[in-house]
């Protein structure tokens, strides 16, 4: 189930205390594996194949919508709304899914979440999405492929606009073992992520698909987000125990 919490009372010294639930939905039949939020409007997806939209209006949760078979009826690995930078208080009108079919999917929260586009993105399991915060049609995936795929979703062809290689330090055809999920930064001019078997972080231009900068790490990686400002960016890895900040050389 999705609950809600009342966290403006805090706990007293030295004594514990239980928020108050103030509400829940419980649609899903199996576990949910992803959730995302953006103006309210919340996105779950998870073991039963469903994504399902749940709007929050003060203390109240209440389904707005259902899709089921999103992933033609396997498992939901990530589920992500398209929402640009400076927006994240509008409510969002697409979102992406992955997951155990190997592809991607766009569904319409105008018309309740209805598929309008898939994918074929990888020969195994994608386990993440991410949207560019910078440019609503650019959408990246990462599986258990060798390779991270960028998509246009103006495009009219089926294939990725780019199909990022050498991140990983696993033989060609061997399957990647840890899932690992990059993210765009440089206001969406470049793309971040980790690798398999390595210490370093890779760095791809958008624009042309290719590896500009790899940096040693002191350790593997499996996740990365960015933050920017007017003034700088920094990036976030985590691994195992720890999470590190970056500033990036490109």
């Amino acid at each position: 189930p999705s609950r809600g919490w009342d966290v403006n009372c805090a706990a007293e010294r030295g004594r514990k205390t239980t928020p108050k639930k103030v509400s829940e939905v419980c649609d899903h039949t199996g576990g949910i594996f992803s959730l995302h939020e953006v103006g309210g409007l919340v996105a779950t997806g998870g073991k039963d194949g469903d994504v399902i939209l749940t709007q929050i209006t003060g203390t109240e949760m209440k389904k707005v919508s259902e899709v089921s078979a999103v992933q033609e009826g396997h498992v939901i690995k990530c589920v992500q709304f398209n929402a640009k930078a400076g927006e994240l208080k509008n409510k969002p009108t697409t979102f992406a899914s992955c997951g155990m079919n190997n592809g991607v999917t766009i569904g319409d929260v105008r018309s309740g979440g209805s598929v309008v586009q898939r994918f074929d993105a990888a020969n195994h399991c994608v386990n993440f999405v991410q949207w560019s915060q910078y440019s609503e049609n650019l959408l990246l995936s990462s599986s258990f492929d060798h390779d991270i795929k960028v998509w246009d979703v103006r495009a009219t062809s089926a294939k990725p606009l780019h199909s990022l290689l050498g991140h990983h330090r696993v033989p060609q055809g061997q399957r990647i073992k840890q899932m690992h999920r990059a993210c765009f930064f440089a206001s969406g001019r470049y793309i971040l992520t980790t690798g398999e078997k390595t210490d370093e972080l890779s760095v791809y231009e958008v624009e042309t698909g290719k590896a500009v900068s790899r940096g040693e790490a002191e350790f593997q990686g499996t996740a990365v987000v960015a933050y920017e400002d007017e003034d700088s960016v920094v990036l976030a890895v985590g691994a195992n125990q720890a999470i590190t900040l970056y500033t990036p050389c490109v």
